[in-house]
């Protein structure tokens, strides 16, 4: 009989460890997720500056390339 009422502990102690493990993960889930989309932002955020700068840059050398040529 204690081997009976201990198993049913084991087996209910496992179950609750289940739950709380499924929650750990749904978390985790969670926050990897929200990381996921932040670091998609990040990424759009910095590849439309760098678009700015290769603008300005194309800008600047079109300004510099005018003024090489008056000078000619």
């Amino acid at each position: 009989l204690a081997a009976g009422a201990k198993h049913d502990v084991l087996v209910r102690e496992f179950a609750d460890y289940r739950v709380a493990l499924e929650v750990k993960i749904a978390i985790v889930k969670t926050i990897a997720e929200t990381n996921t989309t932040s670091i998609v932002a990040v990424d759009t955020r910095i590849a439309k500056a760098l678009e700015d700068i290769v603008g300005r840059l194309d800008n600047f050398s079109a300004r510099v390339d005018r003024l090489l040529e008056q000078r000619s």
